[in-house]
């Protein structure tokens, strides 16, 4: 539970304020957090155990707003998005843990290449999670006589 706590306050740690207090109420409830949605006007969502709600559960939703959405950029990005833009071209941000996020806006191109993302208008935050056992068959292809030497 440490390890999973620990991982998710990479997460909630860079959230609006507003956008926290009600992930980390529904933190308490349980279940594995997979992914939060965050779009302007748009009712904030989570994926938990697989299956997508609409928070908060017991009240009337939550709309994201343009605020919000400005607020967790300038934590996500500790107040340097310039300093984002090569991971902010490719449409995502990669938070300490390994969480990555998705990031949509208005796209600015040059060239046919994309110079930057201005006017952010939703945010898709994946929960980096370990998965045990998914490479076991391409073991056999990357090592020597059952070693794990890589070739």
């Amino acid at each position: 539970m440490e390890k999973t706590g620990k991982k998710i306050s990479h997460v909630t740690g860079v959230l609006a304020r507003s956008v926290r207090i009600i992930i980390e109420n529904i933190l308490r409830e349980g279940g594995a957090l997979q992914e939060i949605r965050m779009r302007i006007g748009q009712p904030l969502t989570v994926m938990i155990d697989g299956e997508e709600q609409i928070l908060p559960l017991k009240e009337r939703a939550h709309i994201v707003t343009k605020e919000e959405i400005k607020e967790t950029i300038e934590y996500m990005s500790r107040y340097s998005l310039y300093a984002y833009e090569n991971e902010l071209r490719q449409g995502f941000l990669t938070l300490e843990g390994g969480h990555r996020v998705g990031v949509a806006g208005k796209v600015i191109v040059d060239r046919g290449k994309v110079k930057n993302i201005q006017y952010i208008s939703s945010l898709n935050i994946r929960i980096a999670h370990e998965v045990i056992g998914c490479a076991d068959e391409l073991i056999p292809y990357i090592t020597k006589n059952k070693k794990y030497a890589i070739h």
